[in-house]
């Protein structure tokens, strides 16, 4: 990253004024992996996701190890959409495990009966062991003065074969509803672009 600063008597501390920002992308100019590792690392902490080695994000980032792809579907793509995979057999046979599904987010209107992409803050799926579960959404709300609030919010499976996730007295910082599920994908969906 290259700063482009110029002096100038209004610019307060320093003498300078931010006049552009340079980013090195692809690490022509320097080798920026480095400042990429930090960003993708606090990033990947607050979403409690596994640790990437610097290595790992190196060859990633170096020998173009990230591969983009045109998807087919039913539904008009918008922005706020995108592809992940679903892995457990908790929501099976509605969305088999290792299934790559469409989401959108953020969810609008009711979250009630919705398949959706949550992610979990003081629990884990008992399934997977992590933060990020795919679930039908169920609430119970009581009135509390002159508004609403969740009394309990249940992540249900689809397979029997799996217990609910039960968030009793749920409060909003308990989960985050990411996204909800648009469809999932079929094998024929996906078209490697070169």
């Amino acid at each position: 990253m290259l700063i482009l600063k110029q002096e100038t008597e209004k610019a307060g501390v320093g003498g300078f004024a931010l006049e552009g920002l340079i980013f090195d992308l692809d690490g022509t100019l320097i080798d920026s992996v480095g400042i990429y590792y930090t960003m993708m690392e606090s990033v990947f902490e607050r979403l409690h996701w596994p640790r990437v080695s610097r290595e790992d994000m190196r060859k990633a980032i170096k020998d173009d190890g990230f591969e983009w792809v045109e998807i087919k579907s039913r539904h008009r793509l918008r922005p706020g959409m995108f592809v992940a995979q679903v892995v457990g057999k908790s929501m099976e046979p509605a969305i088999p495990d290792g299934s790559y599904c469409l989401f959108r987010a953020p969810v609008e209107g009711t979250r009630q009966g919705k398949t959706v992409l949550v992610q979990l803050r003081d629990a884990t799926d008992p399934e997977t062991g992590q933060r990020f579960t795919v679930k039908r959404y169920e609430s119970e709300k009581i009135k509390d003065g002159d508004s609403w609030r969740h009394a309990k919010i249940t992540l249900k499976p689809v397979n029997p074969d799996f217990e609910p996730i039960v968030l009793a007295s749920a409060g909003e910082g308990e989960l985050q509803v990411i996204a909800e599920l648009v469809e999932v994908l079929s094998a024929e969906a996906f078209a490697v672009k070169e």
